[in-house]
């Protein structure tokens, strides 16, 4: 299976609601994609709840409405 590194398609999406049961509260949660570089299709989206990001090394360009301190710089096109 491909390895996921962009969110691209899905910036069409408007809003996210919250998950319920273990991560309650919770509207995007993005776990162990070691070569996810690119959440910015998700700019868009108005959340209902917290994103959480666990295990994404590479992940650099992120909305910056989200709580997240990306470990690099976005590299522009």
């Amino acid at each position: 299976m491909p390895k996921l590194v962009s969110l691209d398609g899905l910036e069409k999406i408007s809003s996210l609601g919250t998950a319920r049961g273990t991560d309650t509260g919770t509207s995007i949660y993005l776990d162990t994609n070691p070569l996810l570089v690119n959440a910015m299709a998700l700019s868009n989206a108005k959340l209902s709840g917290t994103v959480g990001i666990k295990n994404c090394p590479s992940l650099v360009c992120v909305p910056s409405s989200w709580k997240y301190e990306p470990a690099g710089t976005c590299p522009s096109d």
